[in-house]
């Protein structure tokens, strides 16, 4: 299905999916995940899942001042990466990551919680998104010259 994937995180919990972004094909699999840094058109197809394992998946959206935010308050920001192309990367969910995405979901089961303790988990998945291998990527959401905040 074509879309338009804004700046956001996608995890797969189970199954597997490929994305096409112009001519380059990115997939990722069970506890990897798809960083998009800026909004762009892609085409995505799950591509594992049966009955017995069906797709799972959550997405979360990255918010630019959440993201300038965590910026300011490290000791030691990454630089901003200056590769062009897609801006979109698959990467493997560390432990810490790991914990963050499932604090986020089980907070599913009390939504009374979500608006107290969801914004600081989100923090906390900027932080070690931005301390990791591709935190320079992810600092293009925090660029005012970036197209991120028309969307």
């Amino acid at each position: 299905m074509r879309n338009i994937y804004r700046p956001s995180l996608c995890v797969v919990l189970e199954g597997a999916k490929e994305l096409q972004f112009g001519d380059e094909y990115l997939n990722y699999r069970n506890m990897e995940c798809l960083v998009v840094s800026v909004g762009v058109p892609a085409t995505g197809r799950i591509v594992e899942a049966s009955a017995a394992t069906p797709y799972v998946g959550v997405m979360i959206d990255f918010d630019v001042a959440t993201v300038r935010e965590v910026l300011e308050q490290m000791e030691t920001p990454p630089a901003q990466s200056d590769t062009t192309g897609p801006c979109a990367f698959v990467a493997k969910v560390d432990q810490p990551l790991a914990d963050c995405i499932l604090r986020l979901v089980r907070l599913l089961a009390t939504t009374k919680a979500i608006p107290i303790l969801a914004p600081s988990i989100v923090r906390e998945i900027c932080y070690w998104l931005l301390s990791g291998p591709h935190g320079g990527e992810i600092c293009k959401l925090a660029c005012p010259e970036t197209n991120i905040e028309r969307w």
